[in-house]
């Protein structure tokens, strides 16, 4: 949806054109410490009044809510949502997996604070795919390793049969990184092997 660039003054008495001026202001938290956020005034093109164009108010909102969020120390709203698409969750399976609603999660991750429980749930969450991630990640090069060296091939070897750079093929070994999985599938079917990763 396209925002508006015109919103109602009382001046003008109809829809105008408006300017925005970039402001930063201070606040105090719910635990006493001041924070501080960036926010858009915004006035008349023609006369100078005050107006408010809900899309601007909406992002005031939202860049507040979040500027409190970290000044309590919880993850803010995009946090939540980079978290969540990391590990590939829906909404509605990242909800199940932290204990609350479907619309729960929409709604911290639009700015509405969470309270502590639900905060440490969550890193808890993150942390746990994490470490599955490295685990299964190391598991695969491994298998890998053992695989093409069965297969009497070089790195190089197994590199030339499939396209993918030898760098790519020692850092899936070794382990490292988030490899696609098409390159992990490319890899075990040249080597006449087929593998099902399945994380959750």
């Amino acid at each position: 949806m396209k925002k508006s660039k015109f919103a109602y003054c009382d001046i003008c008495d109809k829809d105008v054109e408006y300017i925005i001026v970039e402001k930063e202001r201070t606040m105090i938290a719910n635990n006493g410490k001041p924070f501080t956020f960036k926010c858009k005034e915004t006035y008349c093109k023609h006369c100078g009044n005050f107006v408010a164009p809900a899309s601007v108010t909406d992002e005031n909102l939202f860049a507040m809510h979040e500027a409190h969020k970290k000044a309590l120390g919880l993850l803010t709203g995009i946090e939540i949502k980079e978290i969540r698409k990391k590990l590939g969750f829906s909404q509605t399976k990242f909800a199940k997996l932290i204990g609350v609603g479907e619309k729960n999660i929409a709604r911290y991750e639009n700015g509405e604070r969470q309270i502590k429980a639900i905060d440490d749930a969550i890193r808890r969450v993150a942390q746990q795919y994490a470490n599955s991630d490295v685990i299964i990640n190391k598991q695969i090069g491994d298998l890998l390793t053992k695989t093409r060296v069965e297969s009497n091939l070089s790195v190089e070897d197994l590199s030339r049969k499939t396209n993918i750079a030898e760098k790519d093929i020692k850092s899936i070994e070794k382990g490292e990184g988030d490899p696609k999985l098409s390159k992990i599938t490319k890899l075990f079917e040249t080597l006449g092997k087929s593998i099902t990763v399945n994380i959750f």
